[in-house]
């Protein structure tokens, strides 16, 4: 597959939008956490929150990523940023305004999902670990590579 840009190009289009817009990500992320920890307390008030969150994150995503960094290097990304910002708009028509869409943290029924859980979450952790030990900035990406 011959994509429009290179693996350098890709990690840089991260690397800027982290570089320029960290306040923001960090916020979103502080939310996510705040969020799912509102969802284990209270599963049965938390379904507009985790939607609100997911509303926001799908509309960042459209506007803050893919229009305003990835269309420097993919003429696709106007098309990327459309649908993410179509997805953003089902998800407030369906969670908000017709409260459609319930949430629930009861997806761990046993120990071994959980674990699962917390093992994809390390293993992001074990990331970012391993790129500052290779001299590399976790916000360029490159630490997948």
């Amino acid at each position: 597959m011959n994509l429009p840009f290179t693996r350098d190009q890709f990690l840089d289009v991260f690397a800027t939008y982290h570089t320029g817009l960290w306040p923001f990500v960090l916020a979103l992320s502080i939310g996510t956490v705040v969020t799912v920890l509102g969802l284990f307390r209270d599963p049965q008030s938390s379904g507009r929150p985790v939607t609100a969150l997911l509303v926001v994150q799908w509309i960042w995503a459209g506007l803050a990523y893919h229009a305003a960094f990835f269309a420097r290097i993919n003429p696709a990304a106007p098309l990327f940023a459309a649908v993410f910002l179509a997805e953003g708009a089902l998800l407030a028509w369906h969670g908000l305004l017709r409260d459609r869409l319930h949430w629930s943290s009861t997806r761990y029924h046993d120990t071994d999902d959980w674990v699962a859980a917390r093992c994809r979450s390390a293993d992001a952790a074990s990331a970012r670990a391993d790129s500052d030990r290779m001299g590399r900035s976790w916000r360029s990406g490159k630490h997948f590579y």
